[in-house]
């Protein structure tokens, strides 16, 4: 029975130990973009704009198959904060309802993901929305992970001391859970076009040749199949997200 009780205490601890955010994609009716860029922002002064309340940013899609949708994401934190939402969250909702669903065409299924901490990196001293950001979603194959080499990765940008930030994330809910993603934040189109840092610094402190051994264990992890492997590039609204 004490080893039981000690199990489960070390599995809670690790539960909340997490890191979770999430994110809804909607995509506006045509010849309706306007309308629903200016109803989500009203939405968003109302309710998502003073202190106590939850902290939404918004990103366009601007390339690929859900170009001109959104991206609506919370803020990363512990699973505590499905337990204590802010106090206006309903009447967040039921406006959201009655004043922007009008406008949407599509709104997906809410992702929430794991935020991967422990191999995220950030070398460039900023913390906000940044203005540009390519996210990588894989499907990898049943039992496998992207944690190792993704470590790799961070140990390089450290040891070269990298300017460039980026996140890792696993989906926990919401769809395919064999799903990862890597997001890398830029600032212009210039730094998002020339998206190769992490590539030089892993060969220049893993060795030459390393790279192309981290490449071909990367695909033994992720599904051989056209749909395993998906880009997109997303453009941060101010107008359409909170203050920060």
């Amino acid at each position: 029975m004490k080893k039981i009780i000690i199990m489960l205490s070390i599995c809670a601890s690790l539960f909340a130990q997490q890191t979770i955010t999430w994110n809804r994609m909607h995509k506006p009716k045509v010849g309706k973009r306007d309308a629903f860029i200016r109803a989500v922002s009203d939405k968003t002064k109302k309710y998502n704009s003073k202190e106590g309340t939850a902290v939404i940013r918004t990103y366009q899609v601007i390339n690929g198959p859900n170009v001109g949708s959104f991206v609506r994401g919370g803020l990363p934190g512990s699973w505590e904060q499905f337990d204590n939402p802010p106090s206006n969250r309903q009447t967040g909702r039921d406006y959201w309802r009655k004043n922007v669903m009008p406008y949407v065409e599509e709104a997906g299924a809410q992702k929430t993901w794991e935020v991967l901490t422990e191999v995220s990196y950030n070398g460039t001293g900023k913390n906000g929305p940044p203005k540009l950001y390519k996210v990588r979603y894989y499907h990898l194959k049943p039992g496998t992970s992207m944690f190792g080499l993704a470590g790799k990765i961070k140990e390089a940008l450290v040891a070269t001391k990298s300017e460039v930030r980026i996140g890792w994330y696993k989906l926990e809910s919401g769809g395919d859970r064999s799903t990862w993603a890597v997001g890398t934040a830029h600032d212009t189109f210039e730094s998002l076009g020339d998206d190769q840092t992490w590539r030089v610094a892993y060969e220049q402190h893993h060795g030459k040749g390393s790279l192309k051994e981290f490449m071909k264990e990367f695909g033994e992890v992720v599904q051989s199949n056209p749909h395993a492997r998906f880009a997109e590039n997303y453009r941060y609204r101010p107008d359409m997200s909170s203050p920060e």
